[in-house]
């Protein structure tokens, strides 16, 4: 049954346990979307920056490889000022397509090549490229470091760190937005005492925390090389 129409359930218990847990996802929410609010400001900026070094890095190699447009380093300054003074996410992506058919790559691409900037080395300080490799790996470096801060990812149950046992239940508490939230506690709300008073409070505090958990591993399991996390019971 889920919609609990026609009950008849005495409701000897009060669901003490169903209050607590939507208290506890309300209370995890009120801390951690404000949270998410400035932490995806600071995630576009530095997204931001290391695209913009990126471009100037992707220009360099696309000199080497082919000769270039005689205009071509007056559209790629004018790329590269558009990118780093890009207000939102959809100015920075309009701008990397633009770069994108300059440099005649494929959009798709800019993962693989962010891969390869990875584990590249320059070793001649006087390539003009040594520097923007460093500030590229740098600026990578705090992106991943704000993004592990994040609560979805610090407590979100993702499939490729299943190490870290205890997203199995932290990840049952944190939300992806309002709706998200509301959809799963009215569900909760409707149901949960129901079957608190029907199988009492341990019981249905041990079922809820432990279907979630199978839950997750069931989500994970269709792709343990995912770095995407779980949120939500």
């Amino acid at each position: 049954m889920l919609i609990p129409i026609g009950t008849r359930s005495t409701t000897v218990l009060k669901p003490a346990v169903t209050i607590s847990l939507i208290l506890a996802n309300v209370l995890v929410a009120a801390i951690t979307f404000p949270m998410a609010t400035s932490t995806e400001r600071r995630m576009f900026e530095i997204q931001r920056d290391r695209y913009a070094v990126e471009i100037e890095l992707r220009a360099h190699d696309f000199r080497e490889q082919a000769e270039a447009d005689p205009y071509f380093d007056t559209y790629f300054a004018r790329l590269t000022h558009e990118v780093s003074e890009a207000d939102d996410t959809f100015d920075l992506q309009v701008s990397l397509m633009e770069a994108s058919e300059l440099l005649q790559i494929d959009p798709l691409s800019f993962h693989e090549y962010e891969s390869a900037l990875q584990s590249r080395v320059i070793e001649d300080p006087l390539d003009p490229r040594y520097e923007l490799l460093q500030k590229w790996k740098s600026l990578r470096s705090k992106e991943e470091r704000a993004l592990e801060s994040t609560a979805h990812f610090s407590l979100g149950l993702i499939p490729d760190r299943l190490d870290r046992v205890h997203t199995l239940i932290t990840h049952q508490f944190v939300h992806a937005g309002i709706m998200h939230l509301m959809g799963n506690l009215i569900f909760l709300w409707m149901v949960g005492g129901l079957l608190e008073d029907t199988w009492g409070r341990g019981p249905f505090l041990l079922f809820y925390l432990v279907g979630g958990a199978v839950a997750g591993l069931v989500h994970c399991v269709q792709d343990l090389s995912s770095p995407v996390p779980l949120v939500g019971a």
